[in-house]
């Protein structure tokens, strides 16, 4: 069985997408910093990016100390994310979430430009000694997963199992796509290594309405205030308590 309490997070993702984006990085990089020096303390790192690299590519990542928590900016796309850095670590999700619509709001006043999509991005993973198994039978019909002598089930022992699911829905205001992902990985928090079920969860509005969409603060802050009750309510469904 696989509990749903055991899940931890390990990494959250929040994502602006952005269609007409001008980026003057030494312009914006001295009022991001001083904006967000409270949280982002570490190094800046401006990056010497060649005319000809892919618009995807960072111009410009910050960070704290630990680099745990990271913002990285390119012609695109800005990108929030905290990682677990030890195993004591821990940075709840609505923290997180306050703290990515502050930087992309900071981010918005700065550069005069507001993101047509928005994504949010979160990862949970619990140890476990046979993950593939656990997930297989947690998944799959119990005659995919038989072990007997006279008749074995193609799942009956796999080191390694996966599973994606798509669904497109209204959330409120906003159309977009949940995925949810399910597969089995090894971990490393500090010097441990585990094997892991991981759970990966993405809520994305649409890339159709990138070109015509330009999303107000207070849109930005809903966004992110419905995704967390929304994910919570997808993990309860793929992991009812018994």
């Amino acid at each position: 069985m696989i509990a749903r309490s055991a899940f931890r997070f390990n990494e959250y993702q929040a994502v602006g997408f952005y269609a007409n984006l001008q980026l003057a990085v030494r312009r914006i990089l001295p009022h991001l910093l001083s904006e967000l020096a409270d949280v982002l303390d570490g190094d800046p790192i401006s990056l010497p990016v060649p005319k000809e690299a892919p618009p995807e590519v960072p111009r410009l990542i910050l960070g704290n100390k630990d680099q745990s928590i990271r913002m990285e900016v390119s012609l695109l796309r800005t990108d929030v994310r905290w990682q677990r850095r030890t195993e004591e670590h821990e940075f709840t999700l609505p923290q997180f979430s306050d703290f990515a619509v502050r930087a992309f709001n900071r981010f918005q006043e700065i550069t005069q430009a507001r993101p047509g999509r928005l994504a949010l991005v979160v990862y949970r993973f619990q140890p476990h000694e046979k993950p593939g198994k656990a997930l297989a039978a947690h998944f799959c019909l119990p005659q995919l997963l038989l072990d007997d002598p006279g008749r074995k089930g193609p799942l009956n022992r796999p080191e390694n199992f996966e599973i994606h699911a798509h669904k497109r829905f209204q959330l409120a205001q906003f159309l977009v796509n949940s995925w949810v992902r399910c597969k089995t990985g090894t971990i490393k928090v500090g010097n441990k290594r585990d094997r892991i079920i991981l759970v990966e969860q993405d809520i994305n509005t649409l890339p159709e309405v990138l070109e015509e969409t330009e999303l107000s603060d207070e849109e930005i802050q809903n966004f992110h205030r419905l995704c967390i009750d929304e994910l919570e309510t997808i993990i309860r469904l793929y992991f009812p308590d018994a």
